[in-house]
């Protein structure tokens, strides 16, 4: 069956106000709901929406369909040091010489009746043509597996994997990637 929503290009806005935060809260709980991994985050779970600490100091885009209702989102926060993301014993085995400050993009959802029309690559480059205009040496991203071809077409580089217990009810984890684009070196 053909995708209603085909005839029309959708593209990333820098969201306009912080009245838009509880919706994206809540497209990302619904997001996460009709994917593999429901079980560790849905309405159920997270009835406020899906949110952290970093949505305070992010940079969000927002992509609305021709009514305004939310159908993607995506975020950047660019900060001084990687432990600001990731516990420190996450990566502490790990060399991990990149250069500061780094931005890292995430939380990218698409509301489920708005997927493959390639709105999460627009979302990626508009977030990676922000962090090059920027003072940003470094781009990180964290992936499941699913996500690492996607921002190795992009040029980044999968560095390691771990296990992130965060927003799983697996005792061990959930396999998560640490990916990085080196801004500086593309700007040469």
């Amino acid at each position: 069956m053909e995708n209603l929503h085909t005839a029309r290009r959708y593209v990333p806005a820098l969201m306009p106000d912080a009245d838009y935060l509880p919706h994206i809260y809540h497209l990302r709980a619904l997001a996460w709901e009709r994917s593999p991994d429901g079980d560790m985050i849905n309405r159920g779970l997270y009835p406020a929406g899906w949110t952290d600490a970093l949505d305070a100091t992010a940079t969000h885009w927002i992509i609305c369909n021709e009514v305004g209702d939310l159908i993607a989102s995506a975020r950047l926060n660019v900060l001084t040091d990687l432990n600001e993301l990731l516990p420190v014993e996450e990566y502490t085995s790990y060399v991990i010489e990149i250069g500061k400050p780094i931005a890292c993009m995430s939380r990218l959802v698409t509301h489920p009746d708005y997927r493959n029309l390639g709105l999460s690559h627009e979302m990626d480059k508009v977030r990676i043509a922000f962090a090059e205009a920027g003072s940003v040496r470094s781009m990180v991203g964290i992936a499941g597996d699913l996500g690492i071809s996607r921002l190795e077409k992009l040029g980044f580089v999968h560095r390691f994997s771990f296990l992130d217990k965060t927003y799983t009810t697996n005792p061990r984890g959930a396999r998560s990637h640490l990916m990085v684009l080196d801004i500086e070196s593309r700007a040469i």
